[in-house]
């Protein structure tokens, strides 16, 4: 049995880092690591690394020179939450705080402009919020965190603990996905109002509002938490070139370039903006320059929220105008009175935001679950517990399978290897991957007798036929059929109706329609959820409302109308030559229009429309995966939504992110930008190319002078900044305003139902917000930029049968 250095081992045990029964189980690993070659200290941090014992970070402080930086006093820093915050726990008590670093010495000059030359000056104004704080009457809030002490960590330098709050930030919320409903939105103000009428109250200033120090907890409630100390550390702000884009949050137009304390009115400009940010998932400046950033927002008020989520009712967007006015006395002048008013439209529950929580990731819960101490093992008689229990559980188990036979096993969206049969490794021990969105989450294979079940259920059709010997689905022409799941990896499978004639109409209920093969061909279908026709009030309820794995997708006159999942259509891309190609489709309504999890090979695209509200396109690149998506566009339209591209960098890559768009005769029309690139923290932009490629002729791709055509997520700002002129290449981007012949749906709901018959020159009622009319500029062509409808065959608009639902 190895045994760790002697000088190693007294600086763990002297931290109180591990226990001496933690280093005897870490000398297993080490033994069957180095074998006959000798151990060094770094072996030991890895094997004590690989028991959760310490984390990564502990592990590179220990063999720093100062490693004492894991230990401030009764607490052991586990890992750095941002630059100057920390996440701790206890060595002896259960409880977990936020450590946040404050530099006296730093501190002192700027507290000397406050009028008080003190050196003590600023802990002892801590201590004095701290104490007002805990001593007030009624108690705090449950939305509102306050420190619970200070902790002396140098002669210059002063902790300020404060209790962790488990959950998501909103920051988080917004990267992984997108902007949030009105309805969460709503019942998230409220907590927040309530939290800074508490404050209020008491004369008491937050002096920090913005997205990071918003959490959202698992019951719904979104706290307010590290108040106090940013307000006392910058009491005002200075345009120096010092100035960084964190010190632009949390300041509002009168501060700017006057030297103005804040007050309440700035508190609740602060507050209005994350409201913004929350419905429009975008800054609300879009530049990285901090003195730029400051400037515009001093001379320009935000603009109409509905601009970006039109879907956000009247009276909200109304009182988030008048907070977030330029001028203060223009301004609401208390937030206890805001607060009536905002109850009286939202209610006094958490309904929506719990919704919204039941799609999140179950890995993002945070970093408290992943960091448990392990040094404290079950007793004896608690795994004989657990073992017995395990027992029974396995013996109810084979009874069960006796009885009603063997389940299909659920089908698990593997990141890297597309649908499996098996567990993902990474959900079973417990490590979870930086994700920058929501992931594909697991559904299960509906056994046939369960959809005969839904044929004769809630919504009136057919069963969907088996696969005939050559792998061909054949539908008739305006029939209806209910989804079933299909699990046919090594066939090349069809599924279509006859060219002529009305399409059919494939009906997804209750669950993702999920399809496992080598390739999928979909030609003339209308697939629609079943669910979105029914409920108000749309849930999530998988990854896709087509979700497919398989090495290649190629779909003719498609059409689908998403209400209630994820995406249109979630690939699994599996196998060497993965390949795309849509052709004369037509994806509308929630999320996103296509979701894939890895780059394809090759990316096809010709006459189609994506009027979904999230982006038109979502690509996740795996960490080591070749970072390059090279696609052709030909006659597309996108409206709304965030985005037309999204890329999400998921932890180291293979190389520079490239990314290239061939063709036109297109119109983008996103809300905020055309490429939009998120990634990890250890991921780097510097080298990434963005190509928009000329055609060879006719006309290039049409996008409005506010978007911008490619944008990054700054992990470090924390906010989006523009890509470089040297990374972006946009020879094939006409920048014009494009006219549409009609105004795009307050609510993304598109019956199918509801088309009206038509000639073929006709342009279908739902579909006029789509159709571009004219544009500024030249025109190379006798046809408008964008899909053509009349592409489609004369039935394809055409009523479907009336049947009772």
């Amino acid at each position: 049995m190895r045994l760790p250095p002697q000088k190693l081992e007294d600086l763990l045990i002297r931290l109180e880092v591990c226990s001496s029964a933690d280093l005897t189980r870490a000398g297993r690993i080490v033994h069957s690591l180095c074998r006959d070659l000798p151990d060094f200290d770094s072996v030991w941090l890895d094997a004590l690394v690989q028991l959760r014992v310490i984390t990564p970070w502990q592990a590179e402080q220990l063999q720093g020179e100062q490693p004492d930086a894991v230990r401030c006093g009764e607490y052991l820093v586990r890992q750095p939450l941002g630059r100057t915050t920390f996440l701790a726990h206890h060595v002896r008590k259960s409880q977990w705080v936020v450590l946040t670093r404050v530099d006296l010495s730093g501190s002192s000059q700027q507290v000397s402009a406050a009028g008080d030359d003190s050196p003590g000056s600023l802990q002892t104004r801590l201590d004095s919020c701290i104490n007002v704080a805990h001593k007030a009457s009624p108690a705090l809030p449950a939305s509102l965190v306050v420190p619970s002490g200070l902790i002396a960590a140098g002669a210059d330098e002063l902790m300020v603990m404060s209790p962790w709050i488990s959950g998501w930030s909103c920051d988080e919320l917004l990267i992984r996905g997108g902007r949030l409903p009105a309805e969460a939105v709503a019942e998230i103000g409220r907590d927040l109002l309530v939290a800074l009428s508490w404050l209020e109250g008491r004369q008491m200033l937050h002096g920090d509002i913005c997205l990071r120090n918003i959490r959202l907890t698992h019951s719904g409630t979104a706290v307010l938490v590290a108040p106090f100390v940013r307000r006392l550390v910058v009491p005002r702000i200075s345009l120096t070139d010092q100035l960084t884009l964190r010190d632009c949050e949390g300041v509002s137009p009168e501060q700017i370039g006057t030297g103005r304390f804040a007050d309440i009115r700035s508190e609740l400009h602060h507050l209005g903006c994350v409201f913004w940010q929350l419905l429009t998932s975008r800054p609300v400046v879009l530049d990285a320059d901090p003195v730029s950033r400051l400037m515009r927002l001093r001379d320009h008020d935000l603009v109409d929220v509905r601009g970006f989520a039109p879907e956000c009712p009247e009276w909200m967007a109304r009182i988030i105008h008048q907070m977030t006015r330029r001028s203060p006395e223009l301004r609401a002048q208390s937030a206890s009175e805001l607060l009536k008013v905002w109850k009286q439209h939202s209610g006094s529950g958490h309904r929506a935001t719990r919704a919204m929580i039941r799609e999140l990731p179950e890995h993002s819960i945070g970093p408290v679950r992943q960091l448990v101490p392990l040094r404290r093992r079950r007793s004896s008689r608690a795994g004989v517990n657990l073992k017995l229990a395990f027992a029974l559980l396995m013996l109810a188990g084979v009874f069960g399978a006796a009885k009603f036979g063997v389940l299909p096993q659920s089908l698990r969206w593997d990141r890297n290897s597309g649908a499996t049969g098996r567990a993902d490794d990474a959900s079973r021990s417990g490590k979870a991957k930086i994700e920058h969105t929501s992931p594909l989450i697991s559904e299960n294979f509906a056994p046939a007798e369960d959809s005969e079940k839904l044929a004769h259920g809630s919504t009136q059709g057919l069963s969907l036929p088996a696969p005939d010997a050559q792998g061909v689905i054949r539908l008739e022409n305006g029939r209806r059929y209910i989804a079933k799941s299909i699990s046919q990896p090594s066939v090349s499978l069809q599924i279509e109706s006859p060219s002529v004639g009305i399409p059919a109409l494939i009906l997804v209920e209750d669950r993702s329609w999920i399809v496992q093969a080598e390739s999928l061909t979909i030609r003339n279908v209308r697939i629609i959820d079943a669910i979105g026709n029914r409920n108000s009030t749309p849930q999530n309820r998988g990854p896709g409302l087509l979700v497919f794995a398989g090495q290649s997708l190629s779909c003719e006159l498609l059409e689908i109308v998403n209400q209630v999942f994820g995406a249109s259509i979630a690939w699994a891309p599996s196998g060497a030559e993965t390949s795309i190609h849509l052709q004369n489709v037509i994806l509308t309504g929630q999320g996103h229009g296509l979701r894939i999890n890895t780059p394809p090979m090759e990316a096809g695209f010709s006459n189609c429309l994506f009027g979904t509200d999230s982006s038109a396109i979502l690509c996740d690149v795996p960490a080591n995966a070749r970072p390059q998506l090279i696609a052709s566009m030909d006659q597309i339209t996108q409206r709304g939504g965030s985005a037309f591209l999204d890329l999400v960098i998921n932890g180291e890559s293979a190389g520079p992110l490239k990314v290239r768009i061939d063709g036109g005769e297109s119109v983008f029309s996103p809300k905020m930008s055309i490429v939009r690139i998120a990634s990890s923290s250890d991921w780097k932009n510097i080298d990434s190319m963005v190509e928009f490629r000329l055609p060879e002729t006719g006309n290039p791709i049409v996008i409005p002078p506010e978007v911008t055509p490619v944008v990054f997520y700054d992990t470090g700002l924390r906010t989006y900044v523009k890509a470089t002129q040297e990374q972006v290449v946009s020879e094939s981007l006409l920048i014009a305003t494009p006219e549409f012949a009609g105004s795009l749906p307050v609510h993304s709901s598109h019956d199918i139902e509801a088309s009206e018959e038509s000639d073929v020159n006709d342009v279908p009622v739902r579909l006029q917000p789509w159709v571009l009319m004219d544009f500024e500029g030249p025109k190379l062509s006798t046809e408008m930029p964008g899909i053509r409808l009349s592409e489609f065959p004369k039935e394809f608009w055409k009523k479907l049968p009336s049947t009772d639902r």
